[in-house]
């Protein structure tokens, strides 16, 4: 009976680190995932940037070749696609600072979990040895009176 709860004192503090050391993985994985998608999107973002600077300078040669100067509508035209072109870029960069930042949060919930998990892991072998010392597995256990068997054993004997 005693290496029963014993067994099962261990198992649940066991399975405890267990949950803990792989949440703590959870965590970092997360973290990395997070670095993984803002470092994505400022490869997004600098792609994106080339792509717009050719663009706009295509725009910029083909007023050339018409003789147009850039005033009135050409230039407000040409502003307003600049002023887009570095929008989208900035869209790109947000997106990717959004999923870093979700990452993060998911991160500390996996931290928090693996704390967590140790916690319970102790508990529930605490739990398990007093449940066993209560059941007598250790020799006590509670007599009729609600003390130990050794206590209510002095009480009665002679």
């Amino acid at each position: 009976m005693m290496l029963a709860a014993a067994v099962m004192v261990v198992g649940s503090i066991l399975k405890g680190v267990g949950e803990m050391q792989a949440n703590k993985q959870n965590a970092l994985n997360a973290k990395a995932e997070g670095e993984s998608a803002m470092k994505s999107a400022e490869a997004e973002q600098s792609r994106q940037h080339t792509i717009n600077q050719a663009k706009l300078g295509e725009m910029r040669a083909d007023a050339g070749a018409q003789g147009s100067t850039f005033e009135g509508s050409p230039m407000l035209a040409y502003l307003d696609s600049v002023k887009n072109a570095a929008l989208g870029e900035q869209d790109i960069l947000y997106r990717g600072q959004v999923a870093k930042f979700g990452k993060k949060m998911e991160a500390g919930m996996y931290s928090r979990q693996a704390s967590s998990a140790l916690f319970s892991g102790i508990m529930g072998g605490a739990s398990s040895a007093a449940s066993a010392y209560a059941g007598g597995a250790f020799g006590g256990g509670a007599g009729a009176a609600g003390g130990s068997s050794l206590g209510s054993s002095l009480l009665t004997s002679k």
